[in-house]
């Protein structure tokens, strides 16, 4: 699939999204390469989202690998993977796997390994102050940014883990709870 905003969904103002089982693969969208909440209410449980890319036709932007959310959206995965999802771009925000432009992000039992971007966030980017990702019992693992921070980029915004794993230290200014960063040899 491919599309503007959302490679396969796009969920607008007022709307309550619940997805449940799905796979997102191999999506293009110029903003989020699988899916875009603009303000909307969102849950995917137990969703997959792998190889998907957000990138413009020109290759200037790719904002949210596979997710990207904006205006007072809210989204919530819970027992997800996001695998080897990439922001493309020149001149992107990055957010390998998700970008948060405004509104919160969720991330419960969650998996986000192998995210990419060309800017900063390999696995998510928040630019604002009105952006906050709440992770508990999520692993963050072989993320790459060209930038800075293959984890988590964060500009301004509230970023709370709980009970996390990663295979760097915690990211500048986030709050990381009961997290650990651990070392090992990813196999092929």
């Amino acid at each position: 699939n491919k599309a503007n905003f959302g490679g396969a969904i796009e969920a607008s103002s007022n709307l309550t999204m619940n997805i449940t089982n799905s796979i997102f693969k191999n999506n293009r969208g110029y903003s989020g390469g699988a899916a875009v909440d603009q303000a909307a209410t969102s849950t995917f449980e137990k969703c997959q989202f792998f190889n998907n890319l957000c990138q413009s036709n020109d290759m200037t932007i790719g904002t949210g690998g596979a997710f990207q959310i904006s205006g007072t959206g809210s989204a919530t995965f819970t027992n997800a993977t996001f695998y080897n999802n990439q922001a493309i771009g020149s001149i992107d925000d990055g957010g390998g796997h998700i970008m948060i432009y405004s509104g919160t992000v969720n991330l419960i039992n969650c998996t986000l390994a192998e995210g990419n971007t060309t800017s900063q966030g390999g696995s998510v980017s928040l630019i604002n102050n009105t952006c906050t990702l709440n992770a508990t019992n999520t692993i963050f693992s072989h993320s790459t940014a060209t930038l800075s921070n293959p984890i988590i980029a964060k500009r301004t915004g509230i970023v709370n883990l709980t009970n996390c794993l990663f295979d760097l230290p915690c990211p500048t200014g986030v709050t990381c709870t009961g997290s650990l960063a651990v070392s090992y040899t990813h196999m092929t």
